[in-house]
């Protein structure tokens, strides 16, 4: 049975339409709320510093300038934060700090290849998944916990450089022990290896390091998912470019695309690639990016 949620276009707030409304704040009265099914959500989790606002932003700019491959549709009011968002970093700004209780729910449109999707996303600020990963509450409808629970696919944020430090894949394994307990529909996880500019001078080089350094020191949480049956793959992402950590010129982002092309098709009829063929493999889909890291 498809369960379905309020989203709101103007506030970003979500809601279950079996229970009440959210009260009207003094700017938004959630008259443009609109029903959406819950397994739409893309959740995107990450504790905080990992880069999650700005791949959002970047994504969404990728997505806009990828035509014909790739369309994307979102609302205006989303629209105007992702491409202010954007503005600040093509400026040499860093984005500010997320802050702990903005809704930061979006709806986008998203084709590849002549087939469309409608994805909901959320921008949220890293200390919601350690308090998702400490406790008990906020795994219920409509908590940001159950939002998760419904997604097919999720995206998980972990900073390059930051692999040496094992809390980090310990509290995602608490966090995904926590998932795994509840009823959920996760298939596959995406984790995001966010600023590969940092490992190496080149692509093929970063990427490499990125993937093996993945590998090396991230044991738990993989294995949680695996247990499960459910599909692990890392992809290196840069948000910035080579050669440009300290933004010295504009954003050239690299493989960014790459995540949601992963993810796609589990949101699509009978979870499918675009061709119609059988899912790959993880260990498939690692030989494929390997083969043409040498080529």
């Amino acid at each position: 049975m498809k369960r379905l949620i309020y989203h709101c276009n103007h506030c970003f707030e979500v809601f279950d339409p079996h229970g009440s409304r959210p009260e009207s704040s003094q700017w938004c009265d959630h008259s443009d709320a609109e029903r959406i099914e819950a397994s739409r959500a893309l959740g995107l989790i990450g504790f905080p510093a990992t880069g999650k606002s700005v791949f959002l932003a970047t994504l969404h700019d990728q997505l806009m300038h990828a035509c014909p491959e790739w369309h994307v549709r979102v609302s205006d009011f989303a629209f105007q934060q992702l491409t202010d968002c954007y503005k600040e970093l093509r400026s040499g700004l860093r984005l500010s700090a997320t802050q702990p209780g903005r809704p930061g729910y979006f709806r986008a449109t998203v084709s590849w290849q002549k087939h469309t999707v409608e994805l909901l996303l959320r921008d949220a600020a890293g200390e919601e998944y350690y308090r998702l990963a400490n406790a008990d509450e906020g795994w219920t409808c409509p908590g940001p916990g159950w939002l998760l629970r419904q997604c097919p696919a999720l995206l998980v944020a972990t900073l390059c450089g930051d692999d040496y430090h094992p809390d980090t894949d310990q509290m995602l394994g608490q966090f995904f022990r926590k998932l795994l307990k509840q009823g959920n529909r996760l298939r596959r996880v995406v984790v995001l290896r966010v600023g590969v500019d940092l490992l190496g001078d080149s692509a093929l080089e970063a990427d490499r390091v990125a993937l093996d350094d993945f590998e090396r020191f991230f044991r738990i949480f993989p294995g949680v998912l695996k247990n499960a049956n459910i599909d692990v793959q890392a992809v290196p992402v840069s948000n910035f470019g080579f050669g440009n950590s300290e933004l010295k010129s504009a954003p050239q982002p690299h493989n960014v695309l790459e995540p949601i092309r992963r993810v796609f098709p589990e949101y699509l009829p009978g979870g499918a690639d675009s061709s119609g063929n059988r899912r790959r493999s993880h260990n498939e889909l690692r030989l494929t990016m390997r083969s043409r890291e040498h080529r």
